[in-house]
């Protein structure tokens, strides 16, 4: 199966959807209809989970309006997260049940891994994406200095202050040049450029 139709067959199947936060979840009427119970015992259900411990109805359980597909009627709905779905099915009883449970467990647990994997992949293309930006950008200065025979008059006119910092930059220069022709003629162009220093002659004489 192909990544990119993964995330489809998981919601055609067992309804499986990712919120605004990132988690997978299911509605209240997918599970009704899957497990083949009535959508109004399933809310009630839900409705007592909630009753009894307050706290599901904001982190596990989530009211909503839906709007049905073929008679277009808006209706109650709860959004569940895995938890609140494991605590739902496990009042439903039958062999059928059990492997609807089954599957649902496996679902959740593939959609998750499959979230964490393209999380991974959005992550390393942002991270390559960076580092490429860096490399552009640092190119860019090394060539502002040294690009274009700029050596000489980069430490033609430099302080002593900044001297130590740009010879780390002209060293990382040499290194991007292939030929052993071209580094010597740079290095003999910074040779230069210190000799004829202009700001701080009494230190590279």
């Amino acid at each position: 199966m192909e990544k990119k139709n993964e995330l489809s067959v998981f919601e055609e199947e067992f309804g499986l959807v990712v919120n605004e936060d990132g988690n997978v979840t299911v509605g209240s009427k997918f599970v009704a209809d899957k497990y083949g119970k009535r959508h109004d015992n399933v809310l009630a259900k839900i409705d007592g989970f909630i009753l009894t411990i307050p706290e599901l109805g904001l982190l596990n359980f989530k009211e909503t309006q839906s709007i049905d597909k073929q008679n277009k009627q808006s209706y109650r709905e709860y959004i569940m997260d895995r938890a609140g779905f494991a605590i739902l099915v496990n009042k439903f009883s039958g062999e059928d049940a059990l492997r609807f449970t089954y599957e649902y467990t496996k679902a959740f647990e593939a959609m998750a891994e499959e979230l964490e994997y393209r999380r991974q992949q959005s992550t390393e293309m942002i991270v390559a994406l960076t580092e490429k930006d860096n490399k552009i950008a640092r190119k860019k200065i090394l060539e502002s200095h040294f690009g274009k025979r700029k050596t000489v008059s980069t430490f033609k006119y430099c302080n002593y202050e900044e001297l130590p910092s740009l010879l780390g930059l002209f060293e990382e220069y040499v290194t991007q040049i292939r030929y052993t022709e071209l580094k010597r003629k740079e290095y003999s162009r910074l040779v230069d450029g210190l000799t004829k220093n202009r700001n701080g002659g009494k230190y590279f004489r």
